[in-house]
């Protein structure tokens, strides 16, 4: 009976402890906590055994159940101890410091086939083989003001003091009450000290403390780290520490890894930029140094002085005159330059149509005034038709007797050359090939402006010659 009893109460406790039951009940779990449970009171036996009362407060910053940070301040002190006569050994002490904590916890860590856990791993990392999950670590710093006498020997000193540093160390649950907890904790904090004492000793005769004048030291840093204290202590908390600073913010987790991702997506980017500038810069010095080369290497068209003058004067753009008086000027001069520039024919009688005049030889047509062209326009389709061919027989026979390729073979060269491939040319020949053309070009308007201006002026001195 006693055995199905026992039975029956492992059944109905698995019952009541299904996963969707403990899904509920974390689902139901309240997303602050409140006002009292983020106290927590403090004492450390350590100060207790050397005989320096002491109590501190710690404070919750958030009253969140992710929260994780805590400030605290404490005191200790057993100044002005009453004794009889004056004691060969002295440690008092009067202190006040203030502080912050951060708590976390460890995780699991799972190595990868050949990877080995190492020291570094086990002091700056959260992850370990073995987690201790009932402890909560904390790291922080503190600032402290301090006024001391101490004399452990034949001399002591006297004076006061400013400290700043860290402070670390864990905590574990001990015992647990109905409505609060007693925690154990160790730690401790070293830092830096700003002191400033006077150097005594014990004078048993006249039981005093004579000062020592040369050992007395001003306001000054101490060259070497202090221990502010170690503890060992017991902490009150309305919750216990197994119960607080465990639980992970899912949402601020995912958070802090996009914005790590985008930071490091940027810093890619900019790393990315900063590769294509160099490269482009390279590729610059490059061209310029191969474009440097080709012109070394290629020859430079070489024009005289006065050419280049005129063709620069010809590309110079002319400036318009505004107004209406040098409009009008502009246009009584393009008019004289088209009257010049149009011959002037004889003026034709209306009146009495001039009888057909037999054809007459091209000597006595060009002195009686008719253009020799006139008779030539009819007859010159048939002209420059047999005067081609003619052409061409003689340039090939001109070929053949020179031994240079038949008729045949030059039709096969423009295939062959259009078939052979065709050789890129650099930007900078094509270049240099457009300036080359284009100062050709205007060279070569500029030659038939000349040559159309002195035809013009001899047409007229032979016009002027008829009339006359």
């Amino acid at each position: 009976m006693t055995f199905l009893f026992l039975l029956n109460a492992i059944t109905v406790s698995a019952q009541t402890h299904t996963p969707s039951s403990l899904r509920k009940k974390q689902s139901e779990i309240p997303e602050t906590v409140p006002f009292k449970s983020r106290w927590a009171f403090r004492t450390n036996a350590f100060d207790w055994l050397l005989t320096v009362p002491n109590v501190a407060v710690e404070f919750d910053v958030s009253n969140s159940v992710y929260n994780k940070s805590a400030i605290e301040a404490g005191f200790r002190g057993n100044w002005n101890t009453w004794q009889k006569y004056k004691s060969p050994i002295l440690f008092n002490i009067l202190d006040g410091h203030i502080g912050y904590r951060y708590y976390w916890r460890t995780d699991v860590r799972t190595l990868q086939p050949g990877e080995k856990y190492t020291l570094a791993d086990r002091l700056f990392s959260r992850k370990r083989l073995h987690p201790r999950f009932w402890r909560a670590y904390y790291v922080g710093g503190y600032l402290s003001a301090n006024k001391y006498t101490i004399k452990l020997g034949q001399k002591g000193v006297q004076g006061n003091g400013y400290g700043i540093g860290i402070s670390g160390g864990f905590g574990i649950p001990l015992y647990t009450y109905d409505h609060g907890a007693v925690d154990f904790e160790f730690g401790a904090s070293v830092g830096i000290a700003l002191n400033r004492y006077d150097a005594f000793r014990y004078d048993r005769s006249d039981n005093c403390y004579p000062r020592i004048e040369d050992e007395s030291k001003g306001m000054h840093v101490t060259p070497f780290p202090v221990v502010h204290d170690l503890r060992v202590a017991f902490v009150y908390r309305f919750t216990s520490i197994k119960d607080k600073y465990g639980r992970t913010d899912i949402k601020k987790l995912e958070a802090r890894t996009a914005r790590k991702n985008q930071r490091m997506a940027r810093r890619d980017s900019i790393q990315k930029i900063r590769e294509l500038q160099s490269l482009k810069k390279d590729s610059i010095v490059l061209a310029k140094e191969k474009l440097k080369q080709m012109e070394s290497a290629s020859p430079q068209v070489r024009v005289p002085d006065d050419s280049v003058g005129q063709a620069q004067e010809a590309l110079r753009p002319k400036k318009k005159r505004k107004g209406r008086r040098g409009n009008a000027q502009e246009q009584v001069k393009r008019e004289e330059t088209r009257q010049q520039e149009t011959p002037s024919l004889p003026e034709q009688k209306a009146e009495e149509p001039e009888p057909a005049t037999p054809a007459l030889p091209q000597g006595n047509r060009v002195a009686e005034g008719i253009p020799a062209s006139a008779e030539e326009d009819a007859s010159r389709p048939k002209k420059k038709k047999r005067q081609k061919r003619q052409d061409d027989a003689a340039e090939t026979a001109k070929k053949a007797e020179q031994g240079l390729t038949s008729p045949a073979q030059e039709k096969e060269e423009p295939e062959k050359e259009a078939a052979a491939p065709v050789k890129k040319k650099s930007k900078a020949e094509r270049k240099r090939e457009k300036e080359q053309k284009e100062l050709e070009r205007m060279m070569n308007n500029m030659g038939e402006g000349v040559l159309n201006s002195s035809n013009s002026g001899l047409f007229e001195n032979q016009e002027g010659g008829s009339h006359e």
